[in-house]
């Protein structure tokens, strides 16, 4: 199960305790809200943990599978989806990943690397529309 904990004056960390009681951290977060929501989303949660400013791999990989999904285009999905869940165990956000560590993960290549880059966008809008819902709901 995963948790938040404050770990700085203005830094929440959202991980787990391992079997022998020590913290691992998944990602960071300046606001406690923003802590509690990833905790949610990873605990099962099917919500949206959009942030204004940063979008996670796994947020990316979520909206892939919901929001994004295309049969004409299922193998490559897959393809881009395989390779940011194994981009996700040493990377937390989108914006980590450059085209030379993208095309050079596990042999992807150019032609995968173009198509990630026409699937951000449509994710950004997901994104801002679901921003864009919530602060209207407030």
């Amino acid at each position: 199960m995963y948790v938040y904990i404050q770990t700085k004056p203005y830094l929440w960390s959202v991980g787990f305790f391992d079997p022998e009681g020590k913290f691992r951290s998944e990602s960071e977060h300046d606001h406690s809200e923003r802590a509690a929501q990833r905790v949610a989303w990873l605990n099962g949660e099917k919500i949206p943990t959009f942030s204004e400013e940063k979008m996670t791999i796994s947020e990316l990989i979520e909206t892939i599978e919901t929001k994004l999904w295309d049969e004409k285009n299922k193998l490559m999905l897959a393809r881009i989806r395989n390779l940011l869940l194994e981009m996700s165990k040493s990377l937390i956000y989108v914006d980590q990943i450059s085209e030379k560590f993208f095309c050079d993960f596990r042999n992807a290549g150019t032609i995968s690397w173009k198509f990630y880059l026409d699937l951000l966008p449509k994710a950004r809008t997901v994104q801002n529309k679901f921003l864009v819902k919530s602060k209207n709901s407030f």
